[in-house]
């Protein structure tokens, strides 16, 4: 089952939507639904879809900039 999580600041709106999947992977979006980035845990390597590779590890939340 996926889990979904909003990302807020601590007064004011949504500025994004984390899902988790089962297999470990994460991918964030902005409210409005575009993909800003996604987390594959099998190559421990964060994805971006305009980028390409990112960087090692988790590092979605730092994704969540393209969003603001």
């Amino acid at each position: 089952m996926m889990k979904i999580t909003f990302i807020k600041p601590a007064a004011g709106p949504a500025i994004g939507i984390k899902h988790q999947y089962p297999d470990g992977r994460v991918e964030v979006r902005t409210t409005a639904g575009k993909l800003l980035g996604w987390y594959d845990p099998a190559s421990d390597r964060t994805i971006k879809p305009s980028y390409g590779f990112v960087g090692e590890g988790d590092q979605t939340m730092g994704l969540l900039y393209d969003a603001l």
